[in-house]
């Protein structure tokens, strides 16, 4: 998926630039909504794609999250970013960090370190 992702998020970017719309189920904007207007998702999400949207987050050959459902944040010209349902990850090798950010797209949320990596950079 992020392959995948990378492509439709350069596909956006050159119909914004050519003033041409986009397929309705690439993304939405920032309230949900699916659009075909390409400006609007530079601040929304690309949408789920399905087929090679598999992504698996390993740590030394441990699956640590797993999911074909991850969600694409493209936000202005940064890369874009995924994120994955805590459903599909093993919350038990992760950490919460004290860092907090809020964003307008994703609303506040919460940071997470890998704790094995954690302790290893701690020591």
């Amino acid at each position: 998926m992020l392959r995948q992702s990378a492509n439709v998020g350069a596909k956006i970017r050159n119909a914004a630039k050519a003033g041409q719309p986009i397929p309705s189920i690439w993304a939405t904007d920032q309230a949900g909504r699916p659009t075909t207007d390409p400006n609007e998702v530079l601040n929304g999400f690309l949408l789920p794609t399905g087929g090679h949207g598999h992504v698996v987050v390993a740590l030394n050959g441990k699956a640590i999250a797993e999911t074909a459902a991850a969600l694409t944040l493209l936000e202005a010209q940064y890369p874009a970013i995924q994120y994955i349902l805590r459903q599909d990850v093993d919350m038990t090798a992760l950490g919460r960090s004290a860092t907090r950010t809020y964003g307008s797209c994703k609303g506040e949320a919460s940071r997470f370190s890998l704790r094995q990596w954690a302790s290893a950079r701690s020591t």
